[in-house]
């Protein structure tokens, strides 16, 4: 069984990353580092798995589709006034509240017909 291990962080300067730049792509395709360059002792750039910019991506564009998500939700409040908003809200939450106060007894009821159904 492989033993599975977290790669290393290393750091090092844009001369040395050059000279060695071949390797450094092998170890981080091997996932055993992560390179971080710097520049005048500066961090600025990183050299990472694609697995690791393909998660940046997809976090980005989950976060850009709740952004549009938050402006088509906003947009549908426009003129409404906040006193208007929490009334309709309110009126909402009560609804949901007695929807579900009438599942709950319909499943009781439910539940008592095939105990005496049962019982019999």
């Amino acid at each position: 069984m492989a033993v599975s291990t977290t790669p290393i962080i290393e750091t090092m300067n844009v001369s040395e990353a050059r000279k060695q730049f071949s390797e450094l792509l092998n170890r981080v395709h091997q996932d055993e580092a992560l390179i971080v360059i710097e520049k005048s002792g500066i961090p600025v750039a990183g050299i990472v798995p694609m697995s690791v910019v393909r998660l940046a991506q997809e976090k980005e564009a989950r976060h850009q589709e709740f952004l549009q998500a938050l402006d088509n939700i906003q947009s549908g409040f426009v003129g409404v006034s906040e006193e208007e908003a929490e009334r309709e809200i309110e009126k909402a939450l009560a609804e949901i509240k007695q929807e579900r106060l009438l599942a709950r007894r319909i499943v009781d009821l439910y539940d008592r017909v095939r105990e005496r159904t049962i019982g019999l």
